[in-house]
């Protein structure tokens, strides 16, 4: 197929979670100046669509949406970090749930991947470097901060791991009747409270120095706190884009 075929759409929230592939793929202009949060770029001669939906539930369907109003697609993938659930989730394990469940106070709505899509993506990633976990993911209105919550949850509804947005990234794949599948990575382990630092990361990913500086010269200890983090990010993102640019985008664009 040729690049003026139909792209595979893959969906990510934040810029983190995305730029290694943008990089991959050469895909550094966004797609237009009405869709300043996408980008497109080829590999093997296929058109891949490159779309940060922002975070969280909200965010995933008002940045998601506007590019589902009838453009054929090969298929969505929702992409980026996860929280573990599980103890045997490490920093750096790559997830691709059997099932992905939105928990209230969000509806309670389940949703499978593609099996033929997923079975593809699980062939492709085995015998690499990484660890895969295919429990259930659910989908969460927030952040889920501390250990307590994860391992409740986990508990509560079988899960392995906890994210914002892949829930309604289905939800709107299978209204469009579009093949979808689930690839994240694990950034904080059950065992792991994240620190209380969501509004300092914010202001570093929307590089917001302003804000940020004077806020860490003032709070030095919240300073080690955003490194650690950006070293988790690091090895999560490495790991992310690790396994596209060395397997997965080579086996989805194989047969074009």
């Amino acid at each position: 197929m040729s690049a003026s075929g139909p792209p595979w759409l893959i969906a990510a929230a934040v810029e983190q979670e995305i730029q290694g592939l943008r990089t991959g793929l050469r895909a550094g202009q966004p797609l237009s100046g009405q869709h300043e949060n996408a980008w497109e770029g080829h590999w093997r001669g296929t058109r891949l669509l490159l779309v940060r939906t922002g975070v969280g539930p909200q965010q995933a369907r008002q940045g998601l949406s506007p590019f589902l109003n009838g453009d054929p697609y090969r298929g969505i993938l929702s992409i980026g970090y996860a929280g573990g659930l599980k103890d045997e989730c490490k920093l750096g394990d790559i997830l691709v749930p059997e099932e992905v469940r939105s928990v209230p106070p969000l509806p309670e709505v389940c949703f499978r991947p593609d099996p033929d899509l997923r079975k593809k993506v699980l062939t492709l990633a085995s015998n690499g470097p990484w660890k895969i976990h295919t429990g259930r993911m659910i989908t969460s209105d927030h952040v889920v901060i501390t250990s307590e919550e994860k391992h409740g949850l986990g508990r509560a509804y079988d899960a392995a791991s906890v994210e914002m947005e892949s829930a309604v990234v289905a939800e709107l794949a299978d209204q469009a009747s579009l093949p979808c599948v689930v690839v994240r990575v694990v950034l904080d382990e059950a065992s792991f409270s994240l620190p209380d630092m969501i509004q300092v990361f914010r202001w570093y990913r929307k590089r917001q120095f302003g804000k940020l500086i004077p806020y860490l010269v003032t709070h030095p200890l919240k300073l080690l706190e955003l490194l650690g983090l950006l070293q988790r990010s690091r090895k999560a993102s490495k790991a992310l884009n690790d396994l596209f640019l060395a397997r997965l985008l080579d086996g989805l664009t194989e047969a074009d």
